[in-house]
């Protein structure tokens, strides 16, 4: 049995990806980023599929997996709280 993941830990690595010298390959691991997985989609399950928003938002389209640029719009627009 794998130990339970610690998830701030590990969004604190993902987010430092793109800060210097920081690779996604040397920051997390495999077996991380799919326990990182099971967790999120327990999470997205558990909540409604349509959300009333407080304007003002940001709505960004699909980044087809590149999770520079994600970091590139946080960095620009802010982070979600």
């Amino acid at each position: 049995m794998t130990a339970p993941i610690d998830v701030d830990n590990l969004m604190g690595r993902l987010l430092n990806v793109g800060m210097s010298g920081g690779r996604l390959t040397t920051s997390v691991n495999e077996q991380e980023l799919q326990q990182l997985c099971v967790v999120a989609k327990s999470v997205f399950a558990s909540q409604p599929s349509l959300l009333e928003v407080e304007p003002p938002i940001i709505v960004c389209g699909d980044i087809h997996g590149q999770y520079s640029d994600l970091l590139r719009i946080f960095d620009k627009n802010g982070f979600p709280p």
